[in-house]
């Protein structure tokens, strides 16, 4: 089915594809594989990555730092459905959301923390502890169909406000 559906993309000229982000949630590590996280909270602010692009299509990606942005160069053209999900599983239960934070805290260079890339993992463990058990609850499946109203409604927060 995914082949099939860059091929249907690529024969109608879109060159990136958008997908929608998803922080995946769950009360625990899986067991066995993460196709048992179900649960997600959207975030196009942050996950919304063109990690899916036709570089016959494309000169450059120009991804900025955490690839969060990119300014390709070439054909540029996007697509950006709902079918293309992005999901993101690093809160995969408290302990080992605690246990990355950690670890990636240790290995932030002196240019990330003079520059502020990656200071969320910079965060007390409260803060983690309290922004999980916040995300956790607002979790929905995303296997399920979006409603066209809710998509609408998680856009508009990110969009850019003029003035």
């Amino acid at each position: 089915h995914l082949m099939e559906k860059l091929d249907e993309l690529k024969a109608k000229g879109y060159s990136i594809i958008k997908p929608y982000g998803f922080d995946m949630f769950s009360n625990s590590f899986p067991e066995a594989s993460l196709m048992e996280v179900k649960y997600g909270v959207a975030d196009n602010r942050h996950l919304r990555k063109c990690i899916i692009f036709n570089p016959n299509m494309i000169e450059e990606i120009n991804f900025k730092a955490g690839c969060h942005q990119c300014f390709p160069k070439g054909q540029v053209k996007y697509y950006s459905q709902e079918d293309f999900k992005l999901l993101h599983y690093k809160s995969l239960g408290l302990p080992y959301l605690i246990d990355r934070y950690e670890m990636f805290r240790k290995r932030l260079s002196a240019f990330n923390i003079e520059n502020k890339l990656g200071k969320h993992y910079m965060a007390e463990k409260e803060h983690i502890r309290t922004n999980y058990l916040n995300k956790l609850s607002k979790s929905v499946n995303v296997f399920e169909p979006i409603p066209r109203s809710r998509i609408q409604s998680i856009l508009g927060i990110f969009a850019r406000k003029n003035g």
